[in-house]
């Protein structure tokens, strides 16, 4: 650390030999990191029963159905934002309801 900031950097996956980290430098906080696909396949069922696959980082099971919506047909307009906005789902550009 220095002047009380401290430097984080990943260990990259990529040493100089196999099961080794390419980042060693002492003064740095080298964190686990992965560039390898976890393939996090999640399964979508829409309401008309087809199946789409997509990428989560959520690794459980939904326990019930849930509706799928353009968020640009749910703009915030107590907040000022209109579907323009909204579609983007940009902070506090929803409806709640």
């Amino acid at each position: 650390m220095r002047k009380q900031f401290l430097t984080v950097q990943s260990a990259m996956n990529e040493g100089p030999m196999p099961q080794t980290i390419g980042s060693i430098a002492p003064w740095i906080l080298s964190v686990a990191a992965g560039s390898k696909n976890p393939g996090l396949i999640t399964p979508v069922r829409l309401g008309n029963g087809i199946v789409v696959n997509g990428v989560s980082v959520n690794p459980f099971k939904l326990k019930g159905m849930y509706p799928l919506i353009y968020a640009g047909e749910v703009p915030n307009i107590t907040a000022g934002f209109s579907g323009s906005t909204s579609r983007f789902c940009i902070k506090n550009s929803l409806d709640n309801n």
